[in-house]
């Protein structure tokens, strides 16, 4: 195959991906109701191993949803979920083991940059969440020390993602955090909040979107 003939072979492939990526038949409409889930997962390990010092935390929330398209690029949605975190510290003289497990509400928004006929798309999301569980805390130091109690905790995100459509009806997405605010309260009175600024590929949503309405 000569070069001219290559450079129309890759041109032709280019242009078929492209019109299956954007020229899909129209999937985001205002009046369109949408169905789905979230799952959500969060991984960071600090390890010191000069120090003999070594910090693991994880946690995973599902959470269904529902949404509605108020225009062709903005849609507002609500879930109800659930999780669990678990956080683990240990270093020479202790270690210490955190788990906390809750029910969430999460209202919020998505605003769609690329035209409604896309079968990709490029979006930001905004959401809130409002979580009440129950931890138990272990503790080595000086023995074994153990606690429970209930937690609130109230988060504000925004976050960047993209989204698929296999067809009309049924796409996956993906989101990753990029500000988020973390406000807790313990039983016991005891409070922190924290804010963090970063696209952290330890902090990672997938969903699917199943459409049941629109034109």
């Amino acid at each position: 195959m000569n070069s001219f003939r290559k450079f129309s072979f890759y041109l032709i492939l280019l242009t078929i991906i492209s019109l299956n990526y954007f020229h899909a038949n129209a999937q985001l409409s205002k009046g369109t109701w949408t169905i789905g889930g979230t799952i959500s997962g969060d991984f960071n390990s600090n390890d010191d191993i000069k120090n003999g010092s070594y910090n693991t935390e994880y946690g995973i929330q599902i959470t269904p949803m529902i949404g509605y398209f108020v225009s062709e690029h903005v849609e507002i949605f609500s879930g109800i979920g659930v999780g669990i975190t678990n956080s683990h510290s240990t270093d020479v003289n202790s270690s210490s083991n955190l788990l906390t497990y809750y029910i969430s509400l999460s209202p919020g928004f998505d605003y769609y940059f690329l035209k409604s006929d896309s079968k990709f798309n490029f979006f930001i999301q905004s959401s809130i969440s409002f979580q009440y569980g129950h931890y138990k805390s272990e503790n080595s130091i000086g023995g074994v020390y153990n606690d429970e109690e209930t937690t609130f905790n109230f988060i504000a995100s925004v976050s960047p993602g993209v989204i698929y459509f296999f067809n009309s009806k049924i796409g996956i997405y993906s989101s990753i955090g990029l500000i988020k605010y973390d406000f807790s309260d313990r039983e016991n009175k005891q409070f922190g909040n924290s804010l963090t600024v970063n696209l952290n590929l330890a902090s990672l949503n997938f969903g699917l979107k199943y459409i049941i309405g629109g034109k």
